[in-house]
């Protein structure tokens, strides 16, 4: 069995649940073919066996560009939400750093900072859907210049000075490997600073529990991370400290995970059987959002980032599901992988025929952020 076969280990539904937007667009093209194939025919049926297949050929493609046109517009659409709120936190950030530095003013912030979320709740065998409101923010807080945590707003709770910790050592964060505030504190005056995505690593044991399969496991734990935005705080040229706002990654789930490529119709949780999803990857090229926690990366019990998915990826990482996946590494699985991950860092727009871990084929559109 190949490598990227053992990768995905869900139990396969019906055939029909298998095709996936590629397959699919393949399949309503060769529908909507035959009327034009037939009226063609009564004017070319004596050279119908030397150009039938051509004319076949340019209808599918016409009808294929169309959809790829459709899942390129969605993409670039979805983009653009995602920078609209990234400059929103920037603003929220840029107005946290105005305000005096007290645990009534951050706490206040904190609470009035709030966004709603689409989740699947109640059990497996009996799942529920429900909106629901949470912070924006897992953390907030105020640390001087020396890196002590003068204030600490999370979990809805302001944390007690005997709790605050020296964050300009790694190991006192809360991942335990974090460097945001000497990234910070040699920023100039109004640079922000902002991390990549950081959590504790989900595998795929982890995330299906008794599940067969994702769609189905409703009881089982999130991706627990944050993407941190920080700016230093200036008292007339003097560094005195920096600001921090860590956003829940739960939000940037949203932008993705509701969507049905092709369609203006939205759903709890996808279905990753299908191949209709969407996700997101960062400048790396690491996947941060997908319907498969354990392709996002993270940190595991031992405090290191677990290692992308490669073809070098051992069995015992692979049966576990320990294998976050990163699309510069992923040209085994799919040549096309690394070459959409240089054209998004090179700010193009597109699509590209892909197949992923669960061997389904479909066009992936692709959009910078």
């Amino acid at each position: 069995m190949k490598a990227d076969d053992n990768r995905h280990t869900e139990k396969t539904p019906g055939k029909f649940s298998q095709y996936g937007i590629y397959k699919k667009v393949l399949l309503i093209t060769l529908i909507l073919s035959v009327t034009p194939i037939l009226i063609f025919g009564l004017y070319t049926i004596l050279t119908l066996d030397t150009t039938g297949d051509d004319i076949v050929n340019e209808i599918e493609n016409v009808l294929d560009s169309k959809v790829r046109e459709t899942l390129e517009l969605q993409a670039h659409f979805t983009a653009s939400s995602v920078t609209k709120f990234l400059k929103q936190r920037e603003i929220d950030l840029l107005n946290l750093a105005e305000i005096i530095p007290t645990e009534k003013h951050y706490f206040d912030f904190y609470k009035l900072h709030k966004s709603e979320i689409w989740i699947r709740t109640g059990y497996n065998e009996t799942p529920h859907e429900a909106k629901i409101s949470i912070p924006m923010y897992k953390e907030i807080s105020f640390i001087d210049k020396n890196g002590w945590e003068k204030i600490r707003i999370t979990n809805n709770s302001v944390i007690e000075k005997k709790n605050l910790k020296d964050v300009s050592k790694p190991e006192n964060t809360t991942y335990g490997v974090e460097n945001y505030f000497e990234e910070t504190i040699r920023l100039k005056p109004f640079e922000i600073y902002v991390s990549h995505v950081t959590g504790f690593y989900i595998t795929e044991h982890e995330q299906l529990g008794d599940a067969d399969n994702i769609e189905e496991a409703v009881e089982t734990p999130i991706y627990n991370g944050v993407v941190r935005m920080a700016m230093p705080v200036y008292n007339n040229d003097n560094v005195i400290g920096i600001v921090m706002i860590a956003i829940d990654h739960q939000h940037f789930m949203e932008f993705t995970q509701h969507i049905l490529p092709n369609s203006s119709k939205q759903t709890v949780f996808p279905s990753y059987n299908s191949g209709n999803y969407a996700f997101m990857f960062d400048d790396r090229g690491w996947i941060i959002t997908h319907p498969k926690y354990w392709d996002i990366p993270g940190i595991d019990e031992n405090g290191d980032w677990v290692k992308a998915y490669s073809e070098n990826s051992s069995e015992e990482d692979i049966k576990a599901g320990r294998i976050p996946f990163n699309l510069d590494t992923a040209g085994f699985v799919h040549p096309n992988y690394p070459i959409v991950a240089k054209a998004v860092r090179n700010k193009e727009t597109g699509s590209k025929v892909t197949t992923n871990i669960g061997g389904i084929q479909k066009v992936m559109a692709y959009a910078p952020i």
